[in-house]
């Protein structure tokens, strides 16, 4: 093996090495949160063996790395400068995903103690609808950052992707014949899934839609309202069509709602996140 071949071997360990290092480091802000909150993190996996922590968790870490990987651009051409710019990256994702907990906390599921919930309560349906709203940030992330456009353009993008997700999540909760929040309240799993369903697909569509670099904000905001719109018409589409041939013609909020159906739910949720899938291939 040549000098060369080496050198670029052991530069390409040692962002591997500082990808997992963001990785623990947004684990430890986040802990910082909870324990701020009168939570020991370090127990809940362990100790009380909290499964509902877990899910949470797992979709915070799967969004720091979907947000940190899949929109890093390194501007630097020396070693370290291109170490520091992942680092830079990597401590903006922990923020906008911490900032992120916050909004999906207020304002999607209002209402609602999240960490008491699923500390104390173990419920997995909140974790669950937390874990899709992580994830699908991280998705926004990526396609507001993963281009050249200042630093300031892209965090514009970030934040209409988060507002994005509010309307449209409270927008769903309006439209279904039961209380959303009620039933995650009550730990209703079967209910957490299109919740979960709606925030992914709001992520993927919002990735596409502002994917690129930005040359006229009005024309770029209105491009992004269409797709929304068309995603918003998608989903009430969807949920038709999921009652009708997926459930043959079961009524999904009695199923979701009076039966508790984890598999109606499951389908429901599935069913938006394909939609956005096709939406978003077809529309780019």
């Amino acid at each position: 093996m040549d000098t060369a071949v080496a050198i670029e071997l052991a530069r390409r360990a040692s962002f591997v090495a500082e990808a997992m290092a963001i990785v623990v480091v947004g684990k430890m802000f986040r802990d910082l949160v909870l324990l701020a909150r009168g939570y020991k993190p370090a127990e809940l996996l362990t100790v009380k063996d909290n499964h509902a922590a877990a899910i949470d968790l797992s979709g915070f870490l799967l969004a720091l790395v979907v947000g940190v990987l899949g929109s890093l651009v390194i501007s630097s051409t020396s070693w370290l400068g291109q170490a520091a710019d992942i680092a830079m990256h990597g401590l903006l994702v922990i923020g906008v995903l911490l900032l992120n907990d916050l909004v999906t906390d207020k304002a999607i599921l209002r209402g609602i103690d999240d960490h008491a919930e699923i500390v104390n309560n173990r419920n997995a349906a909140l974790a669950i609808a937390r874990a899709a709203s992580a994830i699908a940030t991280g998705l926004v992330i990526r396609g507001a950052l993963g281009h050249g456009d200042a630093l300031t353009d892209c965090l514009v993008w970030v934040v209409v992707g988060q507002v994005a997700l509010v309307v449209i999540a409270l927008l769903y909760q309006r439209l279904t014949p039961y209380d959303d929040l009620a039933e995650i309240r009550a730990g209703n799993v079967a209910a957490a899934w299109p919740i979960a369903g709606i925030l992914l697909a709001v992520g993927i569509t919002v990735e596409a839609a502002v994917h690129g670099e930005t040359h006229d904000w009005a024309a770029d905001l209105a491009s992004v309202g269409i797709y929304l719109g068309l995603s918003v018409l998608l989903l009430g589409v969807l949920r038709v069509l999921t009652e009708w041939f997926l459930l043959s013609r079961a009524r999904l909020s009695d199923e979701i709602a009076r039966d508790k159906n984890v598999g109606a739910g499951l389908i429901e949720g599935t069913a938006f996140v394909v939609g956005a899938e096709i939406l978003s291939f077809f529309l780019t």
